[in-house]
């Protein structure tokens, strides 16, 4: 019944908006070009509110909101002096807790999946899940040796041979570029009052760069991407993510305890790189212009976010297409590598220190 009033209450308010305008039209106050802009403005803001209304119903079912108003409320916008990395991250916590987050953080991903024409590492599994994270997950997989050393962090180790841990740690990778891409798809509005919105709020009607953020991290931290950060610039914040990256290391470096336990490895799988599994700081600022990669191969069509260059599933279907396809896409990786130095870091602060 709530909804129905409120739906009501809008509808009149649209239309004592239009009589305003209609008026003021007729009385010279405006030129028609005004009157066409601000008509659209009123009808914007009309289906905005009505699309709120009609979503609040199952987000009250599922606890994530008391009530539609909640799906307007907004945050006075805090100085970075007094706490607007703590206000952005109350936000960011308490709204990656929700039921509804999670589940569209999901589809994302699998739409990523979709796009990339790539299959799951197995049935009903979606990235990111501990076996990327917990070490113990981790080192059940055939191949992977993790060397543990008193006072200091567990370090990983696998071989171009565990292609279930690698393509664990590529689809992870891509998953995050999923989310990346789809927050980038947010209509961007400047907002000069200076307040940061709820997630589903931006979703429904854009946001400017506070708000991206928060969406991103919302979503990424819904599906357990557990380093995500934010990284302040003079004017500017966007999203930031720890992955879980591949660094190639020579068999000489490995710790001397697993030396011998990787060399008989190699004598039976005949392995030709190792690496090590590391933490890499990402930056993936959603109001960048970065292009996705998109290109044919064998009668499919591939497409991946900038963040699949970290992956070895883009690195060996690239290896694979002819020189023409890669000449093609030259312009594209130079737009990228254009816009990655701007999101080099100035101030990075944890979520979760």
């Amino acid at each position: 019944m709530l909804n129905a009033e409120i739906e009501s209450w809008v509808e009149t308010k649209i239309r004592e908006s239009q009589n305003i305008i209609s008026t003021m039209r007729k009385e010279g106050k405006v030129d028609e070009s005004f009157f066409v802009l601000a008509s659209s403005w009123i009808n914007t803001l009309g289906t905005v509110i009505r699309t709120s209304i009609a979503n609040s119903s199952s987000l009250i079912e599922s606890g994530d909101i008391n009530s539609p108003f909640d799906l307007f409320r907004l945050s006075k916008k805090q100085t970075r002096d007094v706490g607007l990395f703590e206000q952005m991250k109350d936000i960011i916590k308490s709204s990656s807790l929700r039921a509804s987050i999670q589940a569209f953080a999901v589809q994302q991903i699998e739409k990523g999946r979709q796009k990339c024409g790539l299959p799951p590492v197995k049935p009903n599994w979606f990235p990111p899940i501990d076996l990327v994270y917990d070490v113990s997950n981790f080192a059940e997989l055939p191949g992977v040796i993790v060397f543990r050393s008193k006072g200091a962090k567990d370090r990983i180790f696998l071989t171009n041979k565990d292609e279930v841990a690698m393509r664990a740690i590529d689809e992870c990778i891509m998953a995050c570029g999923a989310l990346y891409q789809y927050v980038s798809s947010i209509r961007q509005v400047p907002e000069p009052d200076e307040v940061l919105k709820d997630p589903h709020q931006t979703m429904l009607s854009g946001g400017d760069c506070d708000d991206l953020t928060i969406v991103f991290c919302s979503l990424a931290r819904s599906v357990g991407y557990r380093g995500t950060y934010l990284v302040f610039q003079p004017g500017h914040v966007f999203p930031g993510v720890v992955l879980k990256t591949l660094r190639e290391i020579n068999p000489s470096d490995l710790p001397r305890e697993i030396e011998s336990e990787f060399m008989k490895l190699r004598n039976e799988s005949k392995w030709e790189q190792i690496y090590e599994l590391v933490d890499t700081q990402t930056g993936v600022d959603p109001t960048l212009p970065l292009p996705l990669i998109t290109f044919d191969h064998e009668g499919e069509t591939f497409t991946f976010s900038f963040l699949a260059l970290q992956t070895h599933i883009f690195s060996s279907i690239y290896q694979k297409l002819n020189d023409q396809t890669k000449q093609s896409l030259d312009p594209i990786f130079d737009q990228i590598s254009a816009q990655i130095p701007k999101m080099r870091s100035n101030e990075i602060k944890m979520i979760d220190p």
